[in-house]
């Protein structure tokens, strides 16, 4: 191959396959096809909100309100921050706003992390209550690619919480995950 072709192809981020035996190049090309495959699922996967159940510890209450602030258990899946989180019945309880351990902030907790949630809108002693447990929020689309494209990532204890979401949801829309 020519320097400049090379050059270019490096620049515009162009893929070049150079063996002598062409059972090394197909074997290359098909190795590469894979890995941008998985690469391009995790990307995707990523973005969607984790499937997550998590306790409302009692006896740690941080903040009432604005934003409530409590100790909470992660029981099944990850949570992370920004998510919208439910209640067993589906109704809307908040955004969790930010999830600390040990006085550090953290982007995620994982099962048995027993951590300090922070979540905007709700009321401690009104909207929630200790011992409450609550699962991390997904529209339709969300639970149709989770159902459908990545139901393989999920753990079984993932793929329980997904199913009952869906199905607590379904009680008010039908069409939930299949649109």
């Amino acid at each position: 191959m020519l320097d400049d072709a090379q050059k270019e192809a490096q620049e515009r981020d162009v893929k070049i396959f150079n063996e002598q035996i062409i059972y090394n190049l197909v074997r290359s090309y098909t190795d590469w096809v894979a890995y941008q495959r998985e690469h391009e699922e995790s990307i995707l996967f990523n973005e969607l909100p984790p499937i997550c159940k998590f306790q409302f510890l009692k006896g740690f209450i941080f903040r009432r309100n604005d934003p409530a602030v409590f100790g909470a258990e992660i029981k099944v899946g990850k949570l992370k921050q920004k998510v919208h989180v439910v209640n067993g019945e589906g109704k809307k309880i908040g955004i969790v706003h930010q999830i600390q351990d040990s006085g550090k902030a953290i982007d995620e907790a994982t099962v048995g992390m027993q951590i300090a949630v922070s979540i905007k809108e709700p009321t401690i002693g009104r909207q929630i209550n200790e011992g409450d447990v609550f699962y991390t929020d997904i529209n339709s689309r969300q639970a149709k690619q989770l159902l459908e494209r990545f139901n393989h990532r999920l753990n079984e204890k993932e793929k329980e919480i997904l199913h009952m979401l869906v199905a607590v949801k379904r009680k008010s829309d039908p069409t939930f995950g299949y649109l």
